[in-house]
């Protein structure tokens, strides 16, 4: 489109969109689908952070070093209460893991006062997820 009055191209038709938008290189064989679908992800933890923090200091802010530690040690210990959940099922002899071995995982990881804090977290966090559940079953849903 030529420029008008002002230097200012008009927006084109279909909103204030920068045109058509890609959505990646889509793989070219079967062997680079199935290795694209073997990568690890690499989970971030930076927007839980983010978010957990302007709970509690609206203003507050974290340096990105802050941000990768805090993300490092999140990795850590979902990895170790992980860890210990899969030895507790392999000790009652069940192959699920359940809310359960969660739980007992992080009472034997955790300080007793952490710990404590984190029983009473994890049981409202299921009984909200059971009560969304129960609602979707009664919808038709899943």
């Amino acid at each position: 489109m030529p420029p008008t009055k002002g230097g200012k191209r008009p927006i084109p038709l279909g909103g204030k969109g920068k045109g058509k938008r890609s959505a990646g290189k889509a793989p070219k064989s079967a062997s680079d689908r199935k290795r694209r679908h073997n990568q690890k992800r690499n989970q971030h933890w930076d927007l839980y952070i983010h978010r957990a923090l302007r709970r509690f200091f609206k203003r507050g802010t974290l340096s990105k070093a802050a941000v990768r530690v805090l993300s490092s040690f999140i990795e850590d210990m979902f990895n170790r209460i992980q860890t210990e959940a899969v030895f507790v099922a392999k000790i009652n002899k069940v192959k699920t893991l359940t809310a359960r071995e969660i739980q007992t995982s992080a009472r034997l990881l955790l300080p007793p006062e952490l710990a404590k804090h984190a029983m009473s977290e994890g049981t409202k966090a299921v009984a909200k997820y059971n009560a969304s559940r129960g609602e979707a079953y009664a919808q038709g849903g899943m």
